[in-house]
């Protein structure tokens, strides 16, 4: 409209247009060319998901969190991300900048590469950190031995039916319950702890039986009705990002006339 001002009849497009799918695609587009920027580019997008996934979850009331332990000599191996110590479960939370590439959608098989080199490779650093933390290592000494240890690795895309039995067979063992999940998920998860009983949430998101039967949105949706919880949860980190921007509707018809700020 002006030098400073834009009309969006279609406001999909502008979320759209700032979301991590299309930050990410416009990064790789834009070194495509350029092996090493468009490395640095995919290296720091992903340490960017992995922080804001631990931000997120250090909003879980009453849990204790902490990130990645190095070990083994000279502490050139590490653990998983992050590590939520809750009063009934331990949870291990492996962050992935993984999306279901190109060749990843064309077919069955083409997705199963893809997944192993990502979620797969995550898969196996529970399995090793698990491991670690059955035997006592020193590392851990300061997690409680006394709960079960469940595990999540987070995607910073939806991998749709990665926990289904049929695509989870062509993954390797994590060796404890562990489920699958995108970063949207994982945000709607710890809005449910500010108003559940944040262990019932990661217990039940991880047992295999649930789901199994159910994705995590129907889940969380079954909860939200049973609370008779009405609109958005709230997640204040998520609240306070968007009340950064100054967003304007135009005032419908029969209004005062003056503009809503959403």
């Amino acid at each position: 409209m002006s030098a400073s001002e834009y009309l969006a009849p279609v406001p999909q497009w502008v979320a759209g247009r700032a979301s991590l799918e299309a930050v990410y695609h416009l990064g790789i587009e834009k070194w495509k060319n350029q092996p090493k920027f468009r490395n640095a580019f995919t290296r720091d997008f992903g340490k960017l998901i992995e922080k804001y996934a631990g931000e997120q979850l250090d909003q879980v009331p009453g849990a204790a969190l902490s990130g990645e332990r190095p070990y083994g000599k000279g502490g050139g191996s590490k653990t998983v991300d992050w590590i939520l110590v809750l009063p009934r479960v331990v949870l291990l939370v492996e962050v992935k900048n993984a999306r279901v590439a190109a060749m990843g959608r064309l077919d069955v098989e083409g997705w199963t590469v893809d997944v192993r080199r990502d979620v797969g490779k995550g898969m196996s650093q529970i399995a090793t950190t698990a491991d670690l933390l059955r035997g006592r290592h020193s590392i851990f000494n300061d997690i409680p031995a006394d709960r079960p240890l469940r595990a999540v690795v987070v995607t910073a895309e939806p991998h749709h039916l990665i926990n289904s039995p049929i695509y989870r067979r062509s993954l390797p063992d994590a060796t404890i319950p562990t489920t699958v999940m995108s970063l949207q998920t994982l945000e709607r998860a710890v809005a449910h702890t500010l108003v559940r009983d944040p262990s019932e949430v990661f217990l039940a998101l991880t047992e295999s039986s649930e789901h199994e039967a159910m994705n995590h949105e129907q889940l969380m949706r079954r909860w939200q009705q049973q609370g008779g919880v009405q609109g958005r949860l709230p997640n204040p980190l998520l609240d306070a990002g968007w009340q950064r921007y100054s967003w304007h509707l135009e005032a419908p018809p029969g209004a005062d006339g003056e503009a809503v700020e959403v």
